[in-house]
């Protein structure tokens, strides 16, 4: 009877999943951005409010005119690499790496009248790739899936850009304020935009869960909230009016994004 508790004991032992090493895999999944880009005049009209392209009061370039969202989303990829090392039977905490190819982009629009014409504001957002270096524990609740938390560095290339266009109207829209700074539009060009893009730093946290279809290969899915700070983009006007300082406008972009993805891992 000893014999064969000890026997049973080995078996027992030997179907219990060790989630301790080394580990690579493969993902794929959705974005979607939580993106606002607010507008703000850089110089000062004669009446004392901060001009937006055509500053009257109640017009629609107006600063108070509030915030254009791009509503950023698409198809995300990529790879992770990580270590996990178990404590006892039930903790797991562990670092992972990934890099991303993004596909997540979105245009917003709103238009209004300005002296009897049409101008249309434009803003883009784009975020081409992303990759995390962050930090993993959790809970497992038997021993083939573990519950976890995440959290840590993120980075990404973000590109974010903005116009204003007059759509039509029956003429050109030009003047010069009394700080001397101008802006004109003529029908169907871009008479305010700008563009910036570059590597952008921020963080990220999230959850998931890993399911450990055999001793070596997991399946997971996880849910990932990246805040990659905020990028201000400034539109000069187009062409710029003779003798007069360049009329400005800056475009401050939220870059926010939750990422749902599901992948597998291979443990060695």
């Amino acid at each position: 009877a000893a014999v064969l508790g000890s026997a049973g004991a080995a078996q027992a032992q030997a179907q219990t999943h060790n989630w301790s090493g080394f580990y690579v895999g493969v993902n794929g999944g959705w974005g979607q951005g939580k993106s606002d880009a607010r507008l703000n005049g850089t110089n000062q009209a004669g009446n004392g409010v901060t001009q937006l392209a055509f500053d009257v009061p109640g017009n629609f370039l107006a600063p108070g005119a509030g915030s254009i969202s791009s509503d950023p989303q698409g198809f995300i990829g990529g790879v992770q690499g990580g270590y996990n090392w178990q404590i006892g039977r039930t903790a797991v905490v562990g670092v992972e790496g990934d890099i991303q190819y993004s596909d997540i982009q979105g245009t917003g629009l709103r238009s209004g009248a300005a002296f009897g014409n049409t101008v249309a504001t434009t803003t883009h957002q784009d975020l081409n790739w992303f990759g995390t270096l962050r930090a993993r524990a959790g809970v497992l609740l038997d021993d083939k899936l573990l519950v976890y938390a995440t959290g840590g560095l993120a980075f990404g290339d973000t590109r974010n850009s903005a116009q204003i266009t007059q759509t039509g109207g029956p003429g050109i829209i030009a003047g010069v304020f009394a700080d001397g700074s101008g802006v004109s539009c003529i029908v169907g060009q871009a008479c305010m935009a700008g563009a910036r893009s570059g590597t952008s730093l921020g963080y990220t946290i999230g959850a998931g869960l890993e399911w450990a279809v055999t001793s070596n290969v997991r399946f997971k899915a996880e849910w990932l909230h990246l805040n990659l700070g905020t990028e201000n983009v400034g539109m000069r006007n187009l062409p710029p009016v003779p003798g007069a300082i360049p009329a400005a406008i800056n475009a401050r972009f939220d870059n926010q994004y939750e990422v749902f993805r599901a992948g597998l891992n291979y443990k060695f």
